[in-house]
């Protein structure tokens, strides 16, 4: 039902444009890089060397759906540098800071100096968010990008239960420079068959009205979201057809 990206956000006094390959980002958060001024940061942005400065990486402490989608694309892409099964859990022990919620961690991050952390990108505010390698080239998050990565990168992965729509992103196939590499997606899920007949209306009606073309307009303006594929709209309502 939503569509968006987890962003890489930082607070760098002084740094207005900052790019990380998926390398850097790993062994970032990894804690193998902990210093601005590491040569693998500056060979990122043209070779142009950041202060010297402490990295403090800031994550989620609880499960997280975030954390999920973060952990899936740095286990699908760089597993030299990301030793850590995908989970919603943060692995790394030792120094990162722990936040609560999407909430905790952009506010940590913007309170901090030399922080950087992951969130979801409609809730990062007027923090500044990296630009992700793909390939040789460095995306900003935009709508249009995410949409062009789910499509890139997502198959069906139903459970077999009929009007299932579960989706898995093979984030390794997400490579064209049109796409921002770390899409996120987020679901709604509801009885198939309702106790009373105005609740099965009232539910129908709600998400209907989400992947209608001004549903999605609204919750691009005010959200931040991407537009979802044609395509998977088109499998939302021939789902939302069965309930009754």
């Amino acid at each position: 039902m939503y569509l968006d990206g987890v962003s890489i956000i930082y607070n760098l006094p002084g740094t207005k444009s900052l790019k990380l390959s998926g390398a850097t980002i790993a062994k970032i958060f990894n804690l193998k890089i902990t210093d601005w001024s590491d040569p693998a940061i500056a060979k990122d942005n043209g070779g142009t060397a950041l202060p010297a400065g402490a990295i403090t990486t800031v994550a989620r402490s609880d499960g997280s759906g975030t954390t999920q989608t973060f952990s899936n694309y740095l286990t699908g892409t760089q597993a030299a540098d990301w030793p850590y099964p995908a989970s919603n859990a943060w692995p790394v022990a030792g120094n990162v800071s722990k936040q609560q919620g999407g909430s905790g961690v952009v506010n940590a991050v913007k309170a901090g100096t030399g922080t950087i952390g992951y969130a979801d990108h409609s809730a990062i505010g007027d923090l500044t968010a990296a630009q992700v390698g793909v390939g040789s080239k460095f995306v900003a998050f935009s709508a249009k990008g995410a949409s062009n990565a789910f499509a890139a990168g997502a198959t069906d992965a139903s459970n077999g239960v009929e009007g299932d729509l579960s989706q898995k992103i093979d984030y390794a196939k997400i490579t064209s420079a049109d796409a921002y590499p770390i899409p996120l997606v987020s679901y709604a899920i509801t009885c198939k068959t309702s106790q009373k007949p105005e609740q099965a209306k009232l539910v129908k009606g709600y998400l209907s009205f989400l992947v209608s073309d001004l549903g999605q307009q609204v919750a691009q303006k005010n959200a931040g979201s991407a537009p979802l594929p044609s395509s998977i709209v088109s499998k939302i309502n021939d789902t939302l057809a069965t309930l009754k």
